[in-house]
């Protein structure tokens, strides 16, 4: 049974990671990660690309097929199969996820840190602004990974994502946004690696240069992904095969 962290860097489009993330392409270099192209789910966007990642199942089946539409995933997810099995988990994510997650309206003043037993996953910090720095995100999935020693833990930062909505896909300040999400990947991924932790690092969608990610163009479609540790062989092609990428990786049976 291994343990891992899902790291999504929401609106990372695979042209601008390739070329911006030389943390990551480090640790390619070293054989210590394994990076690839995937394929991002139709529509490219978060609410549908977030239901695909934790169901394994695209916008067709699992129903998410828009951004301003909160209903839950009523059946299985990545969460609900680990704590089946007797497995912790923790997220440290942008509203959407709790609203996919415990299928119920976000409220920042209820749910900005989240514990029960009986859900899953059991421990979250939760946000609400786009413009939440990524440094704090990754603190926060720190913070959850030191406090409750999780087997599954998601980080899911906006900061590339927001700056691609502001700026555009070919912009210098998205650029930074991808440089500075590596830097701190760098920060932590060594601590999380020394732990024990196997890394799935991946995008959602890319990001076009008219501000958008909603077309079926390479830079909206094309998304990269890396793999590090022992709970993963290959990565995976496309957002639906991420689920079931995890479940082997957890050990838990998934179809």
């Amino acid at each position: 049974m291994g343990k891992i962290i899902v790291v999504l860097l929401d609106g990372l489009k695979f042209s601008t990671a390739r070329g911006c993330m030389s943390f990551l392409r480090s640790l390619e270099d070293r054989g210590m990660a394994r990076g690839a192209k995937m394929r991002s789910c139709l529509p490219p966007l978060s609410r549908p690309a977030y239901a695909t990642i934790l169901t394994g199942e695209d916008c067709a089946t699992h129903g998410v097929c828009r951004n301003d539409e909160a209903p839950g995933l009523p059946g299985r997810t990545i969460f609900t199969a680990a704590a089946d099995a007797g497995l912790s988990s923790c997220a440290a994510a942008y509203g959407w996820f709790f609203e996919l997650l415990y299928g119920r309206p976000f409220d920042l003043r209820l749910h900005r840190v989240w514990t029960d037993a009986g859900s899953a996953p059991e421990h979250g910090i939760f946000y609400a602004s786009d413009a939440y720095p990524d440094a704090e995100l990754f603190a926060d999935a720190e913070f959850l990974r030191n406090r409750h020693k999780p087997h599954l833990l998601l980080a899911h930062s906006m900061g590339i994502d927001n700056a691609g909505h502001i700026f555009g896909g070919d912009s210098p300040q998205y650029r930074e946004a991808a440089r500075n999400a590596d830097a701190l990947l760098a920060m932590y991924a060594p601590i999380w690696l020394q732990n024990g932790y196997s890394l799935l690092i991946l995008s959602d969608h890319g990001m076009g240069m008219d501000k958008s990610h909603y077309d079926v163009s390479p830079d909206c479609l094309e998304i990269p992904v890396w793999i590090c540790g022992p709970s993963f062989a290959s990565p995976p092609a496309s957002l639906a095969e991420v689920a079931p990428l995890l479940g082997h990786g957890l050990g838990l049976p998934w179809p």
